[in-house]
C-alpha cells in the first residue's frame, strides 16, 4: 500500500516495484536525500487520489527510474509525478535529482473517465531526465475530450533542467510548458491530440489563436536550447461524433518561444496527415 510504501521511505529505505499495480490512494512521498526508487516490468503507479501519485522533495541526488504512472479512475489529480513543492532558488547542480524511463498515462483503458491537470510538473532546479513517454489518451477507451482530459503533459518551473528524449503527446493544451530558465530539450517527438471537439473548444492566447502549440517557451523566459523536434498533426477524430469530415481543426503554431536573442530552437521539423477516404 502506499501507506507501506511511505512509511519505508521514511526510515531511510530504497524502494524496489516488482512488476504490478499499484494504487496510489494517498500519496507516495520522496523526502529524503539519495533516495532510489526504481521499476522494472512495467510497474504501474495508480494514482488514486486528488493530489498525484508520487510526489518528490526539493532535496539532492533522488533517482526515480522505470515506473509507468496511470491517471486513476477514483479522483482527479493535479499530476501524475511532482518534483519540488515550489520553485526556489535552491540549486542541486552537485547532487541532481535523475528522472529515467518513465511512462505517463491519462486514459485508455477504462470507459470511465479518467483525467488529470497535468502529467508532469517539474519545480526543482537542475532536475536531469531521460527518455520518456508523456501521453494523453486520444484512442483507446473511453476515449473523449473531457473523459480523459489533461491540460499539460509537461510543466517546467525549475531553473536549469535538462530533457534528453522526450516523447509527449496528444494533450488537451500545451504538451511541453517551459517556463524556466536554462532549460534544454534534446530530442521531442510530438503528435498534438486527435480529437478536439470544434475550434472553438481549442483555442490558446485568450481565444484569438488556433490551438495549442506542442512546446511551449514562455515569454518571460531568457535563455532556453531545444535540437531534434518533430511535431505532427493528426485531427482525425475531431468533433463530437469524431466526424472529421464536418469539424476541421487548425492548429497555427507548432513551437512558440520568446522573440529572445539566447532562446535557440534548432533542427525542427512539423507536418499535418489527413485522414484517409
Amino acid at each position: 500500500t502506499a501507506a507501506k510504501i511511505n512509511e519505508q521511505l521514511e526510515a531511510g529505505k530504497n524502494i524496489f516495484f516488482t512488476p504490478g499495480q499499484y494504487d496510489a490512494d494517498e500519496v507516495i512521498k520522496i523526502n529524503n536525500p539519495n533516495t532510489i526508487v526504481l521499476g522494472t516490468g512495467m510497474a504501474t503507479i495508480v494514482a488514486d487520489n486528488k493530489d498525484a501519485a508520487i510526489e518528490v522533495a526539493d532535496v539532492d541526488g533522488v533517482t526515480v527510474s522505470g515506473l509507468v504512472f496511470d491517471a486513476g479512475t477514483k479522483a482527479k489529480s493535479k499530476y501524475l509525478l511532482k518534483v519540488g513543492e515550489d520553485k526556489t532558488d535552491k540549486r542541486h547542480n552537485d547532487n541532481p535529482t535523475l528522472l529515467q524511463d518513465l511512462f505517463f498515462r491519462v486514459g485508455g483503458t477504462t470507459s470511465q473517465a479518467t483525467t488529470a491537470e497535468n502529467a508532469l510538473v517539474i519545480n526543482s532546479n537542475d532536475v536531469l531526465n531521460d527518455h520518456f513517454w508523456i501521453w494523453r489518451a486520444d484512442h483507446g477507451a473511453g476515449v473523449a475530450w473531457e473523459n480523459t482530459r489533461s491540460d499539460y503533459g509537461m510543466i517546467v518551473n525549475g531553473d536549469h533542467v535538462h530533457m534528453y528524449a522526450l516523447l509527449d503527446e496528444h494533450f488537451n493544451k500545451n504538451d511541453v510548458l517551459w517556463n524556466g530558465e536554462y532549460g534544454a530539450t534534446y530530442f521531442l517527438q510530438n503528435e498534438k491530440c486527435y480529437d478536439p471537439i470544434s475550434q472553438e473548444a481549442w483555442m490558446s492566447h485568450e481565444g484569438l489563436v488556433n490551438g495549442y502549440s506542442a512546446y511551449k517557451v514562455s515569454n518571460k523566459v531568457k535563455h532556453h536550447y531545444a535540437v531534434g523536434m518533430g511535431i505532427y498533426n493528426v485531427f482525425i477524430y475531431t468533433g463530437p461524433e469524431y466526424d472529421s469530415s464536418t469539424v476541421q481543426i487548425q492548429l497555427d503554431n507548432p513551437i512558440e518561444v520568446p522573440n529572445t536573442e539566447d532562446v535557440l530552437i534548432e533542427n525542427a521539423c512539423t507536418q499535418t496527415f489527413a485522414k484517409a477516404d
